[in-house]
């Protein structure tokens, strides 16, 4: 017979429930608001669907193993949420927690959108030429390429800033023009939507693909172009797409992954084996359990987590190696394959590492105090193209809980950078309008001025 849970982990995991009850009450969250978002990815799907119905249905037996760890997880977790929730107070009104106004319709961030989309389709490809893989190869086999792009200096950094270019300026030609009345802007963005989930499919990563798309329809949500009963039909499409990402990257280690081979792959697993494999990929819970196993064996100081940030920036063969972060740091030393990428034991890993026990106070505390004011960006998303920008890629989302060593703060350095000289060249470069005669003269609008207020 399987170990099941302590009955102290259902009392613990029905606090947390509570807790978010009290929460989503007193701030009076609407569905798919930004708060309500992190909320639900995070915490609710995270840590409470995927690991109940990996217990009670498909008994997942590596849960199962590690069962006894469960208490102290969501005693740690609950206290987590309540700093966090604490934090996120102090920094931010209630009446900021909801979807602001939509950026106001711009002609010129849509053309500024556009060249960002072709400039990191340019990159992307440069980045396979770069670290010596073809493209054909790389669907081929994905998790090589994977492997090949992450284990070449510089690779990485190329993938995700050339992924989160076209997203960009997706969701730039999205919400700077959906108002301007183009006959052929659906068709665009139809035809925008697929190549990027074409140039993403190589890396088999749920991430790429799965949370801009909820992000689009977060807006489509706001916009009244998506219903709650959408949302019905939706939600289980990208359950089916996480495990069919999965078992395509899988696929792709001894074999060519066609599309035949995955079809056929996900066919033959029965109902309870699928929805095991998808609950996988949706929660951290079983790497947060295996580290807190070995939790009073692993240590790394603040300091390294910071150095690991900073030497991210520079290449690995100025330094005699890759620096290892937290999520490389517990790969290594649990499950001992770091050679095949390294598994996120979720934040709570590193704050431990970090800090002890005090860090799961002090954390979640400032992550919630930094998320509050993340969130007040969004009533300032008619001001700034690079504000418009940072909603594109649900940056809002990525820090939400703070990790010190994630790659994503690297790369969110160099992908504004990136954008900017794009900018720069797009302003030099684009055809200015014929001069005006005398007196009535007026500067084309820059994409980054603020647009002008709406008349009566």
């Amino acid at each position: 017979m399987s170990p099941q849970p302590p009955t102290l982990f259902y009392l613990l995991l029905g606090l947390l429930v509570i807790q978010i009850g009290l929460f989503s009450r007193f701030y009076r969250l609407r569905t798919l608001s930004p708060v309500f978002y992190t909320i639900a990815t995070f915490f609710v799907i995270g840590f409470v669907i995927s690991p109940l119905l990996a217990i009670n249905v498909t008994h997942s037996p590596t849960l199962l193993l590690l069962a006894d760890g469960l208490p102290e997880a969501y005693l740690y977790l609950n206290v987590v949420f309540f700093f966090w929730a604490t934090g996120l107070f102090f920094a931010s009104r209630r009446d900021r927690f909801t979807w602001a106004s939509h950026p106001a319709p711009s002609p010129a961030r849509v053309h500024y959108g556009l060249v960002l989309f072709m400039a990191g389709l340019v990159v992307y490809l440069v980045s396979w030429q770069y670290v010596g893989v073809s493209l054909g190869a790389a669907y081929a086999h994905p998790f090589e390429a994977r492997l090949k792009i992450i284990s070449t200096p510089g690779g990485y950094y190329l993938k995700q800033v050339a992924l989160w270019s076209v997203w960009a300026g997706f969701f730039l030609v999205y919400a700077s023009g959906f108002r301007l009345a183009w006959r052929p802007l659906g068709l665009l963005l139809a035809g925008m939507f697929v190549v990027i989930v074409g140039l993403s499919l190589p890396f088999g990563e749920r991430s790429l693909i799965i949370m801009p798309m909820m992000f689009v329809g977060l807006i489509a949500f706001y916009d009244r172009r998506l219903k709650v009963p959408h949302l019905v039909v939706l939600v289980p499409m990208a359950f089916v797409l996480i495990v069919g990402l999965g078992i395509y990257r899988e696929i792709g280690r001894g074999q060519p992954a066609t599309t035949g081979a995955v079809v056929r792959a996900m066919s033959s697993l029965s109902v309870t084996d699928f929805v095991g494999l998808g609950l996988e990929r949706t929660s951290g819970l079983v790497h947060l359990l295996r580290f807190l196993e070995r939790k009073d064996d692993l240590s790394m100081p603040l300091r390294q987590s910071v150095l690991s940030l900073v030497y991210r920036v520079f290449p690995a063969s100025w330094q005699g190696g890759k620096p290892l972060d937290s999520s490389g740091y517990y790969t290594q030393a649990v499950l001992g394959i770091y050679s095949e990428g390294s598994y996120s034991p979720t934040p709570l890993a590193e704050w431990y590492m970090n800090l002890g026990l005090a860090g799961f106070i002090i954390m979640p505390l400032l992550s919630g105090f930094v998320y509050g004011k993340l969130i007040g960006l969004y009533s300032d998303a008619r001001r700034s193209v690079f504000t418009v920008v940072l909603f594109s890629q649900l940056f809002v989302l990525r820090f939400a809980i703070l990790n010190i060593s994630s790659p994503d703060n690297v790369t969110t350095v160099f992908f504004f950078v990136f954008a900017l000289m794009v900018y720069l060249a797009y302003a030099l470069l684009r055809p200015r309008r014929r001069a005006a005669p005398a007196g009535l003269a007026r500067a084309a609008p820059s994409p980054l001025a603020r647009p002008a207020a709406p008349t009566a």
